[in-house]
Order: C-alpha cells, then sequence, then structure tokens
C-alpha cells in the first residue's frame, strides 16, 4: 500500500535491515575467517596466485636439484643453504631505526652462479621463509614471503641461464658470460 500524503513516512522504515553476518562453513570459510580476514576477495586471489607461484618454483627447484647427483653438488648446496640460513637467522640491523636487511642475497647469488637456478629458488625460499617466521605469526606472510621469492627467484635463474647460455653461444668464455649475468 502506498501511504498517502498525510501518513508521515520515517526514513529508516524505508531503509531495508542491515545484512545478516555470513555463516561460516566448509574449509575454506573457515581458514579465511582465521587466517584472512581482513583480506578482500582481491587480495585472497592474489594470495593464492603468489602461494601457486611459489609453488610451482618450489616443485622446479626440487626437482633440478635431485637430477644433480654429484656429491659435490650436494656438499655446495648444503653449504650454500647453511650460510644463507645463517645470515637470514641474524639479520644485520641499521642503528637507531627500526629497520634490517639480510646479508643472504650474496649467498644466494654466489648458488645461481655456481649450482643453478633450482639452488638459488631453494636458497631464496629459505631465506625468506626463516625472514618471516623470525618476524611474524601470520600464515599469511609466512606462505607468501618465500612463495613469491621463490618465484621471483626461479625468473630470474632461468633468465640468467638462458642469457648465459646465449653469450656463450657467441663465444663469450663461460665464466665472463655468468658474470656478465649476474650483472
Amino acid at each position: 500500500m502506498r501511504p498517502d500524503a498525510s501518513t508521515p513516512v520515517s526514513p529508516a522504515s524505508d531503509a531495508a535491515p542491515p545484512p545478516a553476518a555470513p555463516a561460516v562453513f566448509g574449509l575454506g570459510a573457515r581458514l579465511r575467517a582465521r587466517h584472512f580476514p581482513d583480506y578482500s576477495d582481491a587480495a585472497l586471489r592474489l594470495w593464492l596466485l603468489v602461494a601457486l607461484a611459489g609453488a610451482l618454483a618450489l616443485i622446479f627447484a626440487v626437482s633440478g636439484v635431485l637430477s644433480t647427483t654429484g656429491a659435490p653438488d650436494w656438499r655446495h648446496l648444503l653449504a650454500g643453504l647453511l650460510l644463507v640460513g645463517a645470515a637470514a637467522w641474524y639479520p644485520i640491523e641499521i642503528p637507531r631505526t627500526r629497520y634490517s636487511f639480510g646479508a643472504g642475497d650474496l649467498f644466494i647469488f654466489t648458488l645461481l652462479a655456481v649450482l643453478g637456478a633450482p639452488a638459488a629458488v631453494l636458497a631464496s625460499g629459505l631465506e625468506g621463509l626463516i625472514g618471516t617466521w623470525r618476524s611474524t605469526k601470520r600464515l599469511s606472510s609466512r606462505v607468501s614471503t618465500p612463495a613469491i621469492g621463490m618465484a621471483a627467484m626461479a625468473v630470474a635463474g632461468l633468465a640468467f641461464e638462458a642469457l648465459t647460455t646465449q653469450l656463450s653461444r657467441w663465444g663469450v668464455d663461460r665464466a665472463a658470460a655468468a658474470a656478465f649475468a649476474l650483472l
């Protein structure tokens, strides 16, 4: 029924009632409510994309490292990972600030030059994991930081290997090609 001109209409009576909070059902909804309450749908989709990219980079790294069968390579890889882990565990703090940085990149890029992209991807993931484990309790950060580090190093490592290979085909010494490609 339409109110006539003599019937006062209050603005509150025309407004829709506020929506009820959605019920949280299912594993995905409970996971989102617990670990991602402040993430919008777009932010959650981006986080999932980063996590997927990191998982693919991890698969690439593990399969690449497992295809290496020489004992010296395993020892070098473990030594490099230990150095990266130590550098991540003891970050260098900038005096009179709350900022710090890790020196692990030096060892990560050394692993890239000596053992290749798979080893550098593992080292990058280790550095990110240790850094976030020490600084935050948020699951989203503990997953996304190593994931984005591994994905970025996979791209950089593959570009390094492609450039080094191409320079070697052009007659540039392999060591010089690797040094140039690291720049």
